[in-house]
């Protein structure tokens, strides 16, 4: 099934301790819950969002994240609007 790739805030979480040494540079950092408009629960990371006051039905859209060249993976922006 085709996605859009928006959706809003489900639930969030603040990581302060990396769960691997490789993400320790990038911590703290949010995980959030996305509930998409295709009706999927999607969990990744949140991109760009530093100062946002974080709400429940925060419009966001999926965007993915080149890290080398044989690995893609999901993150999640703000969206303008829905």
């Amino acid at each position: 099934i085709e996605a859009t790739g928006r959706g809003r805030i489900h639930s969030w979480t603040v990581n302060h301790h990396a769960f691997h040494f490789a993400f320790k540079r990038e911590s703290p950092f949010v995980t959030v819950t996305v509930d998409l408009n295709e009706g999927v629960r999607m969990q990744a990371p949140l991109r760009d969002a530093n100062g946002v006051a974080l709400a429940l039905g925060l419009p966001l859209q999926l965007v993915y994240e080149d890290v080398t060249a044989t690995l893609t993976l999901p993150a999640f922006k703000l969206a303008a609007t829905q």
